[in-house]
């Protein structure tokens, strides 16, 4: 039994041996401006991967990347933590029509100039979290190279789910090599180190996104604080083209875009403060919304 155990995959093997742990102390020291972005906390990166995450993220993530190579895979994350500076800019360039922004149905565009705030907000969100609301603030969340380069993106777009087999006919000619037994890696393993994709279908908020896998003993808690505790005033006066779009009715954005995950990515019923007395409400009067998993 004993000899069994150490076949588990690290994140199981905590889950099994401390199931009833809160939220882990990682999340729970985070400070609100750490939850937003606009501070960093302490980071690690990992051996086989550029991306910098939370230390039980970057030592899963390195477990992973390293069961993928000796399967003969390459499994690589590029994309770690974001800072709100780094969020902003990224939003800011879409916005002012410097950077293209895909469209819902994953082809490319680039904003003009004549559209409204409101218009040019709407489209950027399909795949671009407003700034200070991604989950790459948290250090719990990675985008995957082989299917963050253009090709590899476009064509899992088209292909939402699939674990297409080598040399299928309708793959670009010019796709990464590596692209697709990745991608069928992580599809058929992630799940068993932690890792899950939480923008799998359309939910009326982002569009799905292959590349973007999150590491949901940390991610959970870290959202469940979000939602109890980040208010709309908190990211007010950051620079970010058109934010009274998304602020003037935050509650409303919170609802659509950082609740439209998978359900094993929410958070369960917030536990109460005292017994028989309801949530302690925000700084906009309103308590938070915390769902029930389906």
């Amino acid at each position: 039994m004993l000899g069994a155990a150490f076949l588990v995959p690290l994140p199981v093997l905590r889950s099994l041996l401390d199931p009833l742990r809160a939220v882990p102390s990682t999340i729970s020291e985070l400070t609100l401006l750490q939850l937003i972005g606009w501070q960093s906390p302490r980071l690690r990166e990992g051996r086989w991967n550029e991306a910098k995450l939370l230390r039980e993220a970057t030592e899963s993530l390195d477990e992973m990347s390293h069961a993928a190579r000796a399967d003969g895979v390459n499994v690589w994350a590029r994309s770690g933590h974001r800072t709100l500076s780094q969020q902003r800019y990224l939003w800011n360039s879409k916005f002012r029509g410097r950077d293209s922004v895909r469209a819902p149905d994953g082809s490319r565009e680039t904003l003009d100039g004549d559209l409204s705030a409101e218009e040019k907000v709407q489209r950027i969100l399909s795949y671009t979290a407003f700034p200070g609301t991604s989950r790459h603030h948290w250090g719990t969340d990675v985008d995957m190279a082989q299917s963050f380069s253009d090709h590899c993106a476009d064509y899992l777009l088209e292909h939402p789910g699939e674990a297409q087999p080598d040399g299928d006919e309708g793959a670009p000619a010019d796709l990464p090599e590596n692209c697709l037994p990745s991608h069928r890696w992580l599809l058929a393993h992630a799940a068993d180190y932690g890792w899950h994709r939480v923008y799998d279908v359309a939910r009326g908020g982002f569009q799905p996104e292959p590349w973007h896998w999150s590491y949901l003993a940390l991610a959970v808690p870290a959202l469940a604080r979000y939602l109890a505790e980040v208010t709309g005033d908190l990211l007010r006066d950051r620079d970010v083209d058109g934010d009274s779009v998304v602020l003037d009715d935050f509650a409303s954005y919170r609802d659509r875009f950082l609740l439209g995950v998978a359900p094993e990515a929410l958070p369960g019923p917030a536990e109460p403060e005292g017994e028989g007395e309801p949530p302690a409400e925000d700084e906009s009067g309103e308590s938070p919304t915390v769902p029930e998993l389906p």
